[in-house]
């Protein structure tokens, strides 16, 4: 049985969505279109001090919109053709519209990003956060967020392969952390692409 069997509920996980064929051309149209920014400009704030991020990550989205989340500000350049592309697929499966789209760049095993939740005050909470994923598997965890002096709950993972795609709810953002752990393995890893896409207020 799955641990945490409430995320049925509460997480859209749907395997293959984009077929493997299309989501290896829409990787290589990625890999050409996408302009990530200085890692200083993406760098976040913990307790007063600038950490750069252990991945790549540029924003984009309609005019006029930015995205700050941790002290980091992202403004949204310009939509390029294949994030359009990959964007009008996901609108139209999912029924939601999105305004940004964060991409985040895992060059390997090593780059990741730690337990968090997307549950930023801009975001609209009738939209869920939707992710989909090309390039090498990733595994992604989510658990429970408990209280202080608690043990940490165990994770439910999900193996977010090449044309995965994945849907938090706004209640899952609240009750619930995820994250991409470094890869335990020493063996070296494919690079990744995630894009998350959002509904800015």
């Amino acid at each position: 049985m799955a641990l945490h069997p409430e995320l049925d509920a509460l997480v859209d996980y749907r395997s293959g969505f984009f077929s493997p064929c299309a989501a290896s051309d829409l990787r290589r149209q990625l890999e050409k279109e996408i302009v990530y920014p200085d890692p200083e400009v993406t760098a976040v704030s913990v307790h007063g001090k600038r950490h750069p991020l252990p991945r790549r990550v540029a924003g984009y989205g309609d005019s006029n919109v930015e995205y700050i989340y941790s002290g980091s500000k992202v403004a949204a350049a310009s939509w390029p053709p294949v994030l359009l592309t990959i964007k009008a697929r996901v609108e139209e499966a999912t029924g939601h519209t999105f305004n940004f789209a964060l991409v985040n760049s895992y060059a390997d095993g090593p780059s990741s990003i730690a337990y968090h939740r997307d549950n930023e005050k801009a975001l609209d909470p009738s939209v869920p956060v939707t992710s989909v994923s090309f390039g090498a598997t990733r595994k992604f965890y989510v658990r429970p967020i408990t209280g202080k002096g608690q043990p940490k709950a165990r994770p439910r993972v999900y193996q977010l392969e090449e044309g995965d795609l994945l849907s938090l709810t706004r209640e899952c953002n609240e009750r619930y952390e995820h994250s991409v752990p470094k890869c335990a393995s020493s063996k070296r890893r494919g690079s990744r692409i995630n894009i998350t896409f959002r509904r800015l207020r």
